[in-house]
């Protein structure tokens, strides 16, 4: 399930993508983005919470409901992250450090694992969060697709990513960060519904809050795969996390995974 979240944050931030000259009071989305995207190049470090509702459907069977919760520090450079998953469906936590020295996480069973610091697939999950403040590519084509609208201390930006011009632009991404192997296998990407919302302060001008309503369905090894999400997230403590620190106790348990 972890390859499942890396896409969901993939087209999380694929929805976040480019500018638009709808204006509230003068201002304009790409103005916005602009600014928001210039401040978000000083940022080094955050804290990022996150709830994902799932409904997870393979083939005729019926779906399964999750819920996922992400709480996590993280420092852009050098990369690091501590990270907390819980899901209470399954009863089932998970810790998890990132650090140039290794990556130490914790199965299900409890144990920790350590891991090398190139581990790729945990690096690019890692990497993916921490640019999720980012505007990390360019739909400039689609600009017309985003509103805008404020509150008395906040900018609101949404865009309706539903329509099928979108696809060729989420596929890119998603093969793009998935690992050779699983973009070979990852065929007939349908994203019926995708709509993103985000809160940026106007003082900051730093991404607050942002809300996915996503449904997408997918093909793997010949077995369909349908989704229903539902993601609320914020970030917060910016440039506040000064050091990620792997406790003794869990280098001494972790047992090395080659």
């Amino acid at each position: 399930m972890k390859r499942w979240g890396l896409v969901l944050l993939v087209l999380t931030m694929v929805a976040m993508f480019g500018g638009c000259d709808t204006k509230v009071n003068g201002v304009s989305v790409g103005d916005i983005l602009e600014k928001s995207h210039q401040v978000s190049s000083d940022l080094n470090s955050m804290h990022l919470s996150m709830v994902i509702d799932q409904d997870i459907k393979m083939g005729e069977e019926d779906p399964m409901k999750t819920q996922t919760i992400v709480e996590a520090d993280i420092i852009i450079e050098p990369l690091s992250m501590y990270q907390i998953i819980t899901n209470e469906e399954a009863s089932f936590n998970t810790e998890m450090y990132v650090t140039e020295d290794g990556i130490y996480t914790m199965d299900e069973s409890g144990q920790w694992l350590v891991l090398s610091p190139s581990y790729s697939e945990v690096v690019r999950s890692a990497q993916s969060q921490a640019n999720v403040t980012e505007v990390l590519g360019n739909l400039q084509d689609f600009v017309e697709d985003i509103s805008l609208k404020e509150t008395e201390s906040s900018y609101l930006l949404h865009v309706d990513a539903s329509d099928e011009k979108f696809s060729e632009v989420i596929n890119e991404q998603l093969m793009a960060t998935l690992q050779e192997e699983d973009s070979e296998t990852l065929e007939n990407i349908s994203v019926k519904t995708l709509k993103y919302s985000f809160t940026i302060e106007k003082d900051t001008y730093l991404t607050k809050e942002f809300k996915i309503e996503m449904d997408f369905a997918m093909s793997m090894m010949g077995q369909s795969l349908e989704f229903e999400s539902n993601l609320t997230g914020a970030v917060s403590n910016f440039n506040e996390v000064s050091e990620i620190i792997v406790p003794d106790e869990v280098k001494q348990k972790a047992i090395p995974i080659k």
